[in-house]
């Protein structure tokens, strides 16, 4: 009975964590991935960092938890096993926003999978 009741727990929290973490559709997940980090100056707690490539497909979204910092933020990479276009390939451009607000757009290429990089964005 009681391990049961801890089955049926858990798996009710693996489904919760499932459909929350998979409730923001508009950024696709794909086994392809770069992280960035660092400091936004004037970023608040709450505040929503999108990143998105150069056909504006949105490819990293990061909610501000410490005011100021941000990261690791992953930024998703377009998955060659598929048709759809769901990230940044090699040497994309990427643009970030700050609650829609353009932030950064020179200079930040999606440099491949696996990489990590520190991102201060001094706006």
């Amino acid at each position: 009975m009681k391990k049961n009741i801890i089955r049926i727990t858990i798996m009710f929290i693996i489904g919760y964590l499932s459909i929350s973490y998979a409730s923001d559709l508009s950024v696709q997940i794909t086994p392809l991935s770069m992280d960035f980090f660092g400091v936004i100056k004037g970023a608040q707690k709450g505040d929503i960092v999108t990143v998105v490539d150069p056909d504006q497909v949105v490819c990293g979204k990061f909610v501000i938890k410490t005011p100021g910092q941000y990261g690791f933020l992953h930024v998703y990479g377009d998955d060659p096993a598929t048709p759809v276009d769901e990230g940044a390939e090699i040497s994309d451009q990427l643009t970030f926003l700050l609650n829609g607000k353009t932030i950064m757009t020179d200079g930040i290429v999606w440099a491949g999978d696996k990489q990590r990089k520190r991102l201060d964005i001094h706006q």
